[in-house]
């Protein structure tokens, strides 16, 4: 989680962890929401740099990973921000 850049933990409601990254693929705001009813958790990527502007006018940087186990919450944070896929030859 480090090499992210994470810092800036903030509790944005009482079932959701805000954090902001500086990561290959993102420099902007990572969210993880729990879902009570599955016990699951969703993970939304945003491009916007201060919690405040994520709250008035969120920017979407990736589609959102939703019904993730806790223990693979690092795994597919890591895929989306920060992996650099190889080029495809043809």
């Amino acid at each position: 989680m480090w090499c992210w850049g994470a810092h800036d933990w903030t509790e944005l409601s009482e079932n959701t962890l805000a954090f902001k990254v500086n990561a290959h693929r993102l420099d902007g705001i990572v969210c993880i929401t729990l879902d009570y009813e599955q016990n699951l958790y969703n993970i939304s990527f945003f491009h916007n740099k201060t919690f405040k502007s994520l709250m008035n006018n969120p920017i979407e940087a990736f589609e959102p990973i939703t019904e993730v186990y806790y223990d693979r919450l690092v795994y597919f944070i890591d895929e989306r921000i920060e992996k650099i896929y190889p080029a495809v030859k043809c």
